[in-house]
């Protein structure tokens, strides 16, 4: 999953500002690290989904957080390559629900097990 999403988002959104010559270098930069961003947290909640950790609720909580960030993102990301962004859309709730509910799964007191050693299953003999 982690790697459809770099794929897609190399595709769609890198690429395209790489190859824009109205960006200097520093713009460029900062524009390629929020999808590559995105795919880090991708990888982390596919690591604790995995895990079978899903069940607590902040894992819950980072996971809605994930996706409105994600979804924002990817929005923000396409339409500023492709019109024009205006503050105050559906964009900048994703970011409201991401901040909100990573700073509700901190404070939320099954958060400390997040930290805990996963145990290894051994193969059978």
């Amino acid at each position: 999953m982690t790697v459809s999403l770099a794929l897609l988002s190399w595709l769609y959104l890198i690429l395209p500002y790489v190859h824009n010559p109205a960006l200097s270098w520093q713009q460029k930069a900062v524009s390629i690290a929020y999808p590559i961003g995105d795919v880090l947290v991708l990888a982390m909640l596919a690591r604790f989904l995995a895990a079978g950790a899903w069940r607590t609720r902040s894992v819950q909580l980072l996971t809605l957080g994930s996706l409105g960030l994600l979804a924002s993102d990817v929005s923000f990301g396409l339409l500023q390559l492709y019109s024009t962004f205006h503050p105050g859309t559906a964009t900048d709730l994703g970011w409201l629900v991401f901040y909100a509910a990573w700073g509700a799964a901190a404070l939320h007191p099954g958060m400390t097990t997040l930290t805990e050693p996963i145990p290894r299953s051994r193969p059978p003999s």
